[in-house]
Formats: structure tokens, C-alpha cells, sequence
């Protein structure tokens, strides 16, 4: 049984219309032959809706009440979407996160997968019955609902696939595909065709929204291949494989983050370092960390500083910090020839003051000024190339 699994998200199914749409690229896909298990998100802004309402009550909602208030969103979603495939003719079943078996730990609001029972979804596809399965969500052992943050949606798509062990997961978005940087801040962004799943992570980390980390290592620790598609305009989206590709060995994109909290230890001891990992991997923040000299400077997400300053003081650590940052990355192929002074000069020559750099063989990042961001992001994509049609990618 070959298995397709389709996520729909953002503008979307921002409507009715856009839901009886999207319903089409279902039927189609079934049409085809496969069997098709489908994926999505809220309608529009409802989680954001969702949220103000919950402000409207207290400043500081607990975040378990705050799951179950927003995983309402994606429900009304798989209703209106099996409904319509229903009345196009087809069968179709709506399930929650925890009636598609999807088990999470019991962190609310990021809560992680830790695996899925694909058993009822396998049952309804058996069945010649679409799945249409609530995104972001899921449900601890005990029972409690959770949420899997931003990008959720996406993470659920890609986990249900490799669960599935499906053929590929098909993601259509806001965009027809992934780009050298977004094109709505740099319009000479041009579209990527084809990447691997260790660029497209670098991207996702770096700050590139088009999709979540977490979605892509499930991808590639199954090795299932996902694409990402236009869901409202005709086009043939970016392919996301383990291939290999010749690139000439240079620049893939560049991405940027704003609102990044910068948090610095002078004289670090040994040991530090992997001892913040470990702590901070507990709680789902994942930082950047780079030594220069004996001191120590982690970058999180401005709403992650709390976190990590209230491990930082549990541990007795004392420790200076930014705010209002934005870090603006090069995701590069290992041996280009792109390197940090070149990016600090660039930016310099364009009176943008670097805080910070810092350079591995996939990347170099700067530190900057938040109200730089864009021209930032402007500068270094011309800088690497990446203007007028960005590096050929052939598959080997």
C-alpha cells in the first residue's frame, strides 16, 4: 500500500472555500491510486484568536489549560475538511491527536513526540477511508492533552509519515516552495528546487520559517522525503531528500531570526557548556553556543531568556545579556569559501555593527542590531551570490 501523507496549513485553509480546495488535492492524490492520510492546522489566525481570548482573562494562563484551548483550532479544521471530502463522494474520518495514537512528553506547550500508534490510521486506510488528522497536538500517557509549539503542525506531518512508512509527505504552505532567503524582505530570492535534509535543517535553525526543526528531523531520521508546495497557486515546490547534490561548493541561503536574547559568562568553567545543553535539552530550548577565549555565549529565543536566566542562576553562573538582538546566518556547503571576516566586512561597509561572529562548517552567523535585520539579510544575500539564480543543484 503505497501511503501519501498531506499537510495543509496558514492562508491555506483560511476559509471555507480554501478548506473545499484543499479537500481537491486529496481527492486527486486518491484519484492517483495512493492512499492518502492528511494533516492540518487551525484556520487562519484562530490560534491567535485562541491566545487573545485567553488574555482577556489573565496576564499569565497556565499553560496546560492553555493546550487544551488551543488544540481546539486544529478540531474544527479536520471537521470542516472530512466534511468536505465527504461531500465531494469520498469516505473520510476526522481524529485528534490522541485518536491518531500520537504520544508526547509532558512538556505543555512544546511538548515533543515520543511516538505514534499508527494502528487506527492503518485501520481507516485499510479501510478505503481518508484520515484527517489534528496537527500540533497530542497526548501524554497519562492522558493529558498537550501542544507541540510553532511548527507543530508540520511535525506532526512528518512524524505521521515516518510512522506510516509512507511514500512521502507532501506540505502545502503560504509558498511554492523554499527559497535562498525569504523573498517578501530580499525580492532577488530566488526559489530552491531541491535540497538535502542537513540544508534544510541548518536553514530551519538559523531562522528560515517556512518550516520547524523539529519536522525535519523526523524526515531525515526516516529518510522519507517531504516536499513543500503552494497550496493555492500552481507550482513544483522545493524537494527535501537525502541525495546528495554538486553545488560548487557554495552559499544555499541566508537566514535571519529577530528577537534573539544573547547571554554571555566570563571565565566559564569546564564543563559548562555540556552541562547547559543537558539541562536546557530538558525543557525543549536548544541554544547556540560559542566559546571565545574562557568565555562562553549562548543565543536563545527572546521568550526562552526566562528559562535559561533562572537555570543560569540556579547554577550559581553569573552572566551578562542582550536583548533586542537578530542574528542574520549564511547556511553554506562544507568547504565554501564564505567566511566570517568576509561577512563582518560586508556588513560593515554597510554600517550595520556586528556584535558578534561566529563560523562552523555550515554556517556563519552574526549577531546584529534588530532594526538591521532586513538590510542585513539584504547585503549578505548579494554578497554570496545569491541575487539572480542562486548555486546550480544537480543530484548526483
Amino acid at each position: 500500500m503505497e501511503i501519501i501523507v498531506q499537510k495543509f496549513g496558514g492562508t491555506s485553509v483560511g476559509s471555507v472555500e480554501r478548506i473545499k480546495r484543499m479537500a481537491q488535492h486529496v481527492i486527486r492524490e486518491k484519484q492517483k491510486g495512493k492512499e492518502v492520510a492528511v494533516v492540518v492546522s487551525a484556520m487562519g489566525d484562530t490560534t491567535d484568536h485562541l491566545t487573545k481570548l485567553a488574555g482577556e482573562i489573565t496576564a499569565h494562563p497556565p499553560k496546560r489549560e492553555m493546550d487544551l484551548l488551543l488544540s481546539t483550532g486544529e478540531q474544527i479544521t479536520i471537521a470542516l475538511l472530512t466534511l468536505s471530502i465527504q461531500e465531494a463522494g469520498f469516505k473520510a474520518v476526522s481524529l485528534t491527536g490522541r485518536q491518531a495514537g500520537i504520544r508526547t512528553d509532558g512538556v505543555h506547550g512544546k511538548a515533543r513526540i515520543k511516538g505514534i500508534d499508527p494502528s487506527r490510521v492503518r485501520e481507516e486506510l485499510h479501510r478505503g477511508i481518508i484520515p484527517v488528522v489534528a496537527g500540533f497536538q497530542g497526548s501524554t500517557d497519562a492522558g493529558e492533552i498537550t501542544t507541540l509549539g510553532r511548527g507543530g503542525s508540520d511535525t506532526t506531518a512528518t512524524a505521521l509519515a515516518a510512522a506510516l512508512g509512507a511514500e512521502r509527505c507532501d506540505i502545502y504552505t503560504d509558498v511554492d516552495g523554499i527559497y535562498t532567503t525569504d523573498p517578501r524582505v530580499v525580492p532577488a530570492a530566488t526559489r530552491i528546487p531541491h535540497l538535502t535534509y542537513r540544508e534544510v535543517l541548518c536553514l530551519a535553525d538559523s531562522g528560515a520559517a517556512v518550516i520547524h526543526p523539529r519536522a525535519v528531523f523526523h524526515s531525515k531520521k526516516s529518510r522519507i522525503p517531504f516536499r513543500i508546495l503552494p497550496g493555492l497557486i500552481k507550482g513544483e515546490g522545493t524537494l527535501v531528500d537525502d541525495h546528495i547534490h554538486i553545488n560548487d561548493r557554495g552559499p544555499v541561503g541566508v537566514a535571519f531570526k529577530d528577537e534573539v536574547a544573547s547571554i554571555s559568562m566570563k571565565d566559564a568553567a569546564y564543563g559548562l557548556e555540556s552541562l547547559l545543553k543537558e539541562s536546557l535539552e530538558v525543557i525543549h530550548v536548544k541554544p547556540d553556543l560559542h566559546w571565545k577565549g574562557q568565555d562562553l555565549t549562548l543565543t536563545v529565543d527572546a521568550s526562552d531568556r526566562s528559562d535559561v536566566e533562572h537555570l543560569l542562576r540556579d547554577l550559581g553562573q553569573e552572566y551578562s545579556k542582550k536583548m533586542e538582538q537578530a542574528k542574520v546566518t549564511i547556511v553554506k556547503s562544507p568547504g565554501s569559501d564564505i567566511l566570517r571576516f568576509g561577512v563582518r566586512s560586508t556588513l560593515g561597509d554597510s554600517g550595520i555593527d556586528v556584535s558578534s561572529i561566529h563560523e562552523d562548517p555550515e554556517k556563519v552567523t552574526a549577531l546584529i542590531g534588530s532594526e538591521d535585520i532586513y538590510r542585513a539579510a539584504d547585503v549578505l544575500h548579494t554578497f554570496a551570490g545569491l541575487d539572480v539564480s542562486g548555486a546550480k543543484r544537480v543530484v548526483r
